[in-house]
Parts: structure tokens; C-alpha cells; sequence
């Protein structure tokens, strides 16, 4: 192998980093030009190094500690392993960065980037858009961070999949979005959908821009959650009044209902830009605890539930640029 063995205390075999590119690539230290036959080879704690260029294939990463690691201008594109996703994880404590992954869609309309069948992942860097999910499910932790999701969501028109830009399942103990940029979810999408038991989302920036979406983050069964120095902002074109929706699918599923928490959300020193064309609504709350919201500022018309928030009555007022551009982060 090309890549260097680099020894694992306690382990048996050496740790490996596996290169691999893409299929056209005359560069002579590639281990591989198949993702999906490095990572059949790859035994736990390895690292596979994706080198730049354009990967229409997908696989299964099956080994434990995996980190999966691509370099600028890689990029999976159009094809979804066993009708899921670009990148199907089983393995646990993995580590995706720096990947770019777009235009993944299966015939059930939740084909997505990453799909999270093990416990525990991390996406650091990522950059997932103009497909039908970013990540869907996950068990244990799922930490996203200084990532992208944009232009995700399903097919209304032919009513298959309900793909949103981020969509976590029920069997996440922990979910923390941090850093990042979700925008423009298509076809009612929602930007963050969470059904973790533990909802930790900070310092992004969330918002329809001109996309068709619904709410900015879901929130269904409710849980520990805590919302706080983040962007958000709903479009003209978005389908739902409603930025925040906490609990609004409890009752559907008792059995799963008594596994989260319903003390109250934790909502604080976010920014609402209200560019919707009706009356809008910071937070939606369903037979769960009220939310506890702190320091939030209001950019544009007012929500009918704006309390004691600061309200600035336009973006030229608020230093931002025109709709529907976002800043990059918080401008005051």
C-alpha cells in the first residue's frame, strides 16, 4: 500500500491510510480507484484519503473508527448504494470530512448523501446539496459541524419520501448542529429535522432564502433542546408560518413519546428574519413544555408570537444584505 501504516496501541495490525482516486486519475500513489473497494478493505481505524475529483459511485463503510477524509474537490455524485445513499455508514465512531456529495435520489424519495446506520458519526466540513436528503437517520451521537446543506428535499410532485436537508432518527440519543449553513429546502422540506432525544443546535445560519420549505427546524417529539446564536430566516416562498415546530408529532407514536424530555426548550440570542409574506411564528409548541426564549432579535414584519423580543423593522436596518441573501454570521 501507498499510504503509510502508523501503529494502534492495543491493536494487532497497523493502522492504515488507504488513497483513493478517482477512476481517470493517472497519479501513481492511488491504493484505489474505487471508493467502495477501499472501504470493503478497510479494517478498524483506518483512514481513507479521497483525492480531488469526480466520484459517480457509491459504498458501504462497514469498518469501526473509519475516517473517511476528502480532499478539495472531491466530490460522490448521482449514485446511491443499495437504494440509500452515497455513503451508507455501518460502521461505528466514524468520521466523514471535507466531502462533497450532490444529486443523490432512489425511486422512495429519501435518498440521501450519508445514510447512519451505526453509532456515532461525526460530518466535519461537508458540503451536501440539489438532492433529496443531506443525512438521514443515525444512532447514538451525531455531531455535524462547519458543514453545508443546501437545495435537499423530496419529490412533492409525485408525493414519494418526506426528505429534508438534515433528518435525524429517533434512535439518536444526542444530536449537535454546529457552525453550519442548512438553506433552501425544496419541495416543503424542512431545513433540520431532529427526532433526537437530545437537540443541541448553535452558531448556524438556517433558512429558506427563495426555497420552497417548511419549517426552519423540527423539532417533532420535542426533548432537551437547546437553540441558541443562530440565524434563521423564512423565506416568501415558504409553506409554514412556523420557524420552530417542538412536539408537533407527540401522540402519534406513544411508545416513543415517553422516551424524551418535555421540560422546556432553551431558545436564546438567535436572529429572525421574517421576510414571509403573512403573519409568522417564532416557536410552535404541542404537548410539550413551553419554550424559554432569551435575548432573540426580530428582523422584519413582526411574528404574532414576538413577546419581549428586540425588533429591527428591516434588513437595510440591521446592516443585512437584500433577500434573499443571508450573512455568513450574526452582523450585530
Amino acid at each position: 500500500m501507498a499510504g503509510d501504516a502508523i501503529p494502534a496501541a492495543g491493536d494487532d495490525h497497523a493502522l492504515r491510510t488507504l488513497t483513493v482516486c478517482p477512476p481517470d486519475s493517472v497519479a501513481a500513489d492511488c491504493d484505489y480507484t474505487s471508493i467502495a473497494q477501499a472501504a470493503d478493505a478497510a479494517r478498524e481505524g483506518d483512514t481513507l484519503v479521497l483525492r480531488k475529483g469526480m466520484y459517480r459511485e457509491a459504498a458501504v463503510l462497514k469498518a469501526a473508527r473509519l475516517t473517511l477524509r476528502a480532499e478539495p474537490g472531491a466530490h460522490m455524485q448521482g449514485v446511491a448504494a443499495e437504494e440509500k445513499a452515497a455513503l451508507v455508514v455501518r460502521g461505528d465512531d466514524t468520521v466523514i470530512e471535507g466531502l462533497e456529495c450532490s444529486q443523490i435520489t432512489v425511486p422512495h424519495g429519501n435518498g440521501a448523501c450519508v445514510r447512519a446506520e451505526g453509532h456515532n458519526l461525526t460530518l466535519r466540513g461537508v458540503y451536501f446539496h440539489h438532492g433529496q436528503e443531506g443525512i438521514l437517520g443515525g444512532r447514538g451521537r451525531i455531531l455535524i459541524e462547519d458543514s453545508r446543506f443546501e437545495r435537499l428535499g423530496g419529490d412533492l410532485a409525485t408525493g414519494v419520501g418526506q426528505a429534508h436537508g438534515i433528518y435525524i432518527g429517533y434512535r439518536v440519543e444526542e444530536f449537535i448542529l454546529r457552525r453550519s449553513v442548512v438553506v433552501a429546502s425544496k419541495e416543503e422540506g424542512h431545513e433540520v429535522k431532529s427526532r433526537a432525544k437530545r437537540n443541541i443546535i448553535e452558531d448556524n445560519v438556517i433558512g429558506s432564502k427563495d426555497g420552497v420549505d417548511s419549517r426552519q427546524i423540527d423539532l417533532p417529539h420535542g426533548g432537551e433542546i437547546v437553540i441558541r446564536r443562530n440565524i434563521l430566516q423564512k423565506g416568501r416562498r415558504s409553506t409554514n408560518p412556523q420557524f420552530i415546530g417542538i412536539g408537533m408529532e407527540r401522540g402519534n407514536q406513544p411508545e416513543l413519546d415517553k422516551d424524551y424530555s418535555t421540560g422546556p426548550a432553551l431558545i436564546e440570542d438567535n436572529i429572525f428574519i421574517v421576510d414571509f409574506r403573512r403573519p409568522a411564528y417564532m416557536v410552535a409548541v404541542r404537548n410539550a413544555a413551553p419554550a424559554q426564549r432569551t435575548n432573540n432579535t426580530v428582523v422584519g414584519r413582526e411574528p404574532a408570537d414576538m413577546g419581549d423580543s428586540r425588533r429591527i423593522p428591516t434588513r437595510k436596518a440591521a446592516g443585512l444584505p437584500p433577500y434573499p441573501l443571508l450573512p455568513a454570521a450574526p452582523p450585530f
